[in-house]
């Protein structure tokens, strides 16, 4: 990123300062630039990037954790969608979600496993994308007249 030689990585476009995702909204690093260690060693390197009020230190493990979310947040997205999709012909719809848990209302078509709707609510959440097909998915829940863990 900081070099902004354009290629791919996996599922991921690395252009200068940024990480594009598949779908292609971008992580930004605005001025992403290297720490140089103080003569004192009090700083041990590594990267910052301007946040907008001030220069945030950008490390690997946040780097990872910023990937995994954006990454997370499309494939829950794109399942909203789909489920959306799915129950707006029977005057259904997805409500909310909860971290990595779709909430839709819909028709009592019986309970779990008996539901075709639910039952194809699960599958869509056991597809993987496209762009990672070899993501490995699962699904579980249930039907209720109210919300509940």
């Amino acid at each position: 990123m900081y070099m902004g030689n354009s290629r791919q990585w996996g599922a991921l476009t690395i252009h200068k300062n940024c990480l594009v995702m598949p779908n292609g909204m971008a992580l930004q690093y605005p001025g992403l630039r290297p720490i140089e260690p103080a003569e004192d060693g009090s700083t041990t390197g590594g990267w910052e990037y301007w946040e907008g009020k001030f220069w945030k230190k950008l490390y690997g493990g946040a780097l990872t954790e910023n990937i995994c979310q954006a990454l997370s947040r499309i494939v829950l997205f794109d399942q909203m969608l789909a489920i959306n999709s799915l129950f707006e012909p029977h005057g259904g719809r997805v409500v909310m979600n909860v971290h990595d848990e779709i909430i839709a209302v819909g028709p009592n078509l019986g309970k779990d496993d008996d539901n075709p709707l639910f039952r194809r609510m699960i599958e869509i959440m056991r597809t993987p994308p496209k762009w990672c097909a070899d993501l490995p998915l699962d699904g579980e829940g249930g039907t209720a007249a109210e919300y509940s863990k």
